[in-house]
């Protein structure tokens, strides 16, 4: 690609970005595509705030959300060449009170790593308890970092990823520790400083000080500070603009070198460039602080993520051996991910091209696999694997059906073909492979994608299950819980089906079988705890609390006091997924009819 192609792909972008600003309702984006030497391009779009009185430029700061993890490892691997620190060295090393709740045994905690620390390997769950009880506010750093004591294990130590921003932040507050430091001043001084970027802040209340700073949206309305003080500071609180993060994309292009002199060692930033704990297919998957995919343009490394947080929403995309690539930031979460994927399918190609001249074809796996020959399954135990299973991200329902297993992922059929009682293929999965118990239960299920992508994901539930122990005293736990979440109010409750308590809940709108591990203690299939205290339902993030919102009390409610959370049209809908879920066809009916009488479409 000549110089002049790469004006039209900046015009091409900056074409896409404003149209997707007025379609989108998005106040504010900056972008900036950058090489081995310099910014190619970096342009801002848009406002600040809803006042409309600061325009975004390239150096405007946004919250960069889980960006952020790519800068804590930066500063570890920093720690780690003063010989401060070791990726392998076990957690309690340096923080020997370190505790959690665990059902995996006492000695689970001793073999935790900054190795598994940093690439979601420790077993942690994804949030844990944000907010001091009864107040409207997020705790400190180090009030976050000591409730992360109370939280419950998911899964066993290096068994498996599970993304947690917990145990990032374990990281960044054990390199204040050693360093003697606030975790603020280590980044500024082994990060932010060194590599130039001269605005980037880690606190959040500090950058929300400054005279450039964008404040983040949901929709239409700009989110309170109150709510952007979070205090994940090392897994995704920071803020920093396209003109800072380029220097950050520069130091990996020119090899860890920054300003003639050594920044890192190559044999750290191999570090970043390699899939860890990798399974035998895999090419790609979230890595130290980044994605890191093999996959594309005929095995090229690219690192990328994204990053979100309370209305914003962040990208990193680039090439470290090619040396290019670029970023992207908006003060906007709803409605983004497939404007950015639009946006990533016409830059990236685009860049690589100019730097290769040509578009290189994708990776697969598809011939690597080797799988015997296919065979044919008594229907019992065809039948033995329907069920749902269950991850973070995904979910899938297999089926029977006609004599073939079958199920729906992301708007696709895919049908299996046994090869033996555990592995199956299809047309594009070449490879899904379940778990068995002794019993012939599954546990789990792999799907092995033609890309290299892995997903794993839990048995939650299936039709052959044997009927449950159905105990009485669960009926105490059926109560209606709720959580108050960006001024609406969001659902929880249980329901007992073939003798199994589930979870039912708005986070996700999810519907999860619980297995009793202890009085009033309960895990879903996929680690998440769920306990019941006297009002109060505590899972991993939430604490809820028991409510008593009924069909009477919305009409009161509209008639005396319409400005209530409970009778908002969200907090409705949430709580019709609820009764709708739980088969309270009477409920459900009245509610449908308040709602469209209250909200009637002609006034949306």
């Amino acid at each position: 690609m000549v110089e002049n192609e790469l004006t039209q792909l900046f015009t091409d972008v900056k074409k896409t970005i404003e149209e997707g600003m007025r379609e989108l309702n998005i106040p504010g984006i900056s972008i900036a595509i950058v090489d081995k030497e310099k910014i190619l391009w970096a342009e801002g779009f848009g406002f600040t705030d809803e006042t409309k009185n600061r325009k975004v430029t390239p150096d405007t700061l946004f919250m960069i959300g889980s960006l952020s993890k790519a800068y804590n490892v930066t500063a570890f691997l920093r720690a780690m060449q003063k010989g401060l620190i070791d990726l392998d060295d076990p957690l309690r090393k340096h923080y020997p009170e370190f505790k959690w709740k665990t059902r995996f045994g006492d000695d689970e905690a001793d073999k935790i790593t900054f190795r598994h620390l940093l690439t979601h390997y420790a077993g942690f769950q994804h949030f844990t308890d944000m907010k001091p009880p009864g107040e409207d506010r997020f705790y400190s750093f180090d009030e976050y970092i000591e409730k992360i004591s109370d939280s419950w294990q998911k899964y066993p130590v290096g068994s498996r990823v599970s993304y947690s921003n917990a145990g990032v932040d374990l990281a960044a507050y054990v390199l204040q520790k050693i360093s003697g430091k606030s975790y603020s001043e280590f980044m500024r001084d082994e990060v932010y400083i060194p590599l130039g970027m001269k605005n980037s802040i880690v606190e959040p209340t500090e950058a929300l000080k400054t005279n450039n700073c964008a404040q983040g949206f949901r929709g239409k309305t700009q989110t309170p500070d109150e709510q952007i003080i979070i205090p994940w500071l090392g897994a995704g609180a920071q803020f920093s603009s396209v003109n800072d993060m380029a220097n950050f994309l520069m130091m990996h292009f020119n090899e860890g070198i920054v300003n003639g002199e050594r920044y890192l060692e190559r044999k750290l930033l191999e570090e970043m460039y390699t899939i860890p704990f990798a399974d035998k297919y895999e090419l790609t998957k979230i890595g130290l602080g980044i994605g890191i995919s093999k996959n594309q343009y005929g095995g090229e490394l690219v690192l990328r993520f994204f990053g979100d947080g309370p209305g914003y929403f962040n990208l990193h995309h680039f090439f470290p051996n090619l040396g290019i690539g670029w970023l992207l930031q908006a003060n906007q979460t709803y409605n983004l991910v497939h404007f950015l994927f639009k946006l990533a399918e016409k830059i990236g190609p685009a860049l690589v091209k100019h730097k290769l001249g040509r578009i290189p074809d994708p990776i697969t796996v598809t011939d690597d696999i080797k799988l015997p020959t296919k065979v044919e399954l008594e229907i019992g135990k065809l039948k033995r694997l329907e069920g749902k299973y269950n991850s973070r991200m995904l979910n899938i329902e297999i089926k029977l059906q006609e004599g073939q297993l079958t199920f729906n992922m992301q708007g696709e059929e895919y049908k299996l073909i046994p090869h033996s009682k555990r592995q199956f293929s299809s047309e594009k999965i070449p490879l899904v492979e379940f778990d068995l118990d002794e019993s012939s239960r599954p546990k789990t299920i792999k799907l092995v994608q033609s890309n290299g992508r892995i997903a794993i994901l839990d048995y939650d539930s299936g039709p052959m299950d044997v009927f449950g122990p159905n105990k009485e005293q669960w009926n105490e736990y059926s109560s209606l819980y709720k959580f108050h979440y960006n001024n609406i109010c969001l659902y929880s409750t249980t329901a007992i089906k073939n003798g199994y308590i589930h979870l039912v809940t708005n986070i996700g709108n999810k519907v999860y079988r619980l297995t009793e591990d202890k009085l009033g203690i309960f895990f879903t299939a996929d680690g998440q705890n769920v306990v019941f205290e006297a009002n109060q339902l505590i899972t991993p993030a939430n604490l809820w609390i028991k409510d008593d919102i009924s069909i009477e009390k919305i009409k009161r409610l509209l008639k005396e006091n319409p400005e209530d959370i409970h009778v908002k049209k969200s907090s409705l809908e949430e709580l019709l997924f609820i009764y709708e879920v739980t088969d309270q066809k009477e409920k459900t009916d009245q509610l449908k009819k308040i709602i469209n009488e209250t909200y009637p479409a002609a006034k949306e």
